[in-house]
């Protein structure tokens, strides 16, 4: 076996044993604290391969690029991310909406469901249907979520200025009720 062959399969094995542990670490469910779930949750249901990703380049307004990162890989401020830190311990079933009061506000109830952000959501669906003949009412939910949090190069920034804007518009609701209270 030539030294070539030989550096080449080295390199190989530590790429096989890194992409392994990469993908037993996102679908692993077992925490110390059994009340806790994996915090990746939303990004194993898209993410299958371990490569560089194209909205990282695509998405140039850095604001909505650092803000679309936040909510793929769960480091943001939803119910459903700050009641896994709260003590006493909040259920995730009990981390409602803050802003609407009708669900568990997660990732798919906020991108898609919460109606404090309908006409945004209104307003991106519709530049989605001019541009790229894409109708929303024709997919399930499921696969809706996945074409925001996961989106196709051409609809990158504009989902991403989306996500942004109802985070900065949550942020403001939020602080208007605690300003009210």
């Amino acid at each position: 076996i030539s030294n070539r062959r030989f550096l080449y399969d080295i390199k190989q094995r530590l790429k096989d044993i890194e992409m392994q542990q990469w993908l037993s670490e996102i679908f692993l469910d077992q925490r110390k604290n059994i009340n806790q779930s994996n915090k990746l949750r939303v990004y194993r249901t898209f993410k299958t391969k371990y490569e560089y990703e194209d909205y990282l380049d695509e998405i140039t307004n850095i604001k909505h690029r650092i803000n679309f990162t936040k909510l793929r890989i769960s480091n943001h401020s939803l119910e459903i991310e700050k009641g896994r830190h709260q003590r006493p311990y909040v259920k995730p079933k009990d981390r409602v909406c803050q802003t609407c009061k009708l669900e568990t506000e997660d990732e798919a109830h906020f991108l898609l469901r919460c109606p404090t952000y309908q006409m945004l959501r209104e307003t991106l669906f519709a530049k989605m249907k001019s541009k790229d003949n894409f109708d929303a009412n024709t997919i399930s939910q499921e696969m809706l979520f996945l074409k925001l949090i996961n989106p196709v190069r051409k609809s990158m920034r504009e989902i991403a200025k989306f996500a942004s804007d109802c985070l900065d518009k949550r942020a403001q609701v939020i602080s208007t009720l605690a300003t009210n209270r």
